[in-house]
């Protein structure tokens, strides 16, 4: 039986992301495919899955937000699993100079903290990170998200 590699996995996840905006645009009905803005500037991954797999120990396969969730990466190989790996950029933006792939600005998560990371706008780590972990820590707090 064949040994299935998660760092492998993980970093053909990473590099699917890093080339929807590039290859995954709106057709328009006549078509025809609108071009990319001027300033658009594609991701690159400057990382490999040996990286992967030491940022892993080096975060004691545990959650960069969540240091209470550990990660399983045998998860990566459930379809859409929202507790799988995910490596996530600490700066999303991408320029010719920062926000890519790349050993100074990828941590490993869950699928969802970064999905929801991603997707909010605010403070991900002041507003939602600190009120979930103070609501494990101390259960019968009140949260001031809702």
């Amino acid at each position: 039986m064949r040994k299935r590699n998660p760092w492998k996995k993980l970093l053909s996840n990473v590099k699917s992301t890093a080339s929807v905006k590039k290859n995954r645009r709106t057709v328009r009905s006549d078509g025809t495919v609108p071009p990319l803005p001027k300033d658009f500037v594609q991701t690159r991954v400057e990382i490999d899955e040996i990286f992967l797999e030491q940022l892993f120990g080096k975060q004691n396969g545990r959650c960069y937000y969540f240091p209470e969730i550990k990660l399983d990466p045998m998860l990566l190989f459930i379809p859409k699993h929202p507790m799988a790996i995910s490596a996530d950029r600490l700066v999303s933006k991408v320029t010719e100079d920062g926000g890519h792939y790349s050993e100074d600005n990828v941590v490993l998560t869950t699928r969802f903290t970064n999905f929801g990371r991603c997707s909010y706008d605010g403070d991900f780590e002041v507003e939602v990170v600190k009120v979930i972990r103070e609501s494990i820590l101390k259960p019968n707090a009140t949260s001031n998200l809702l």
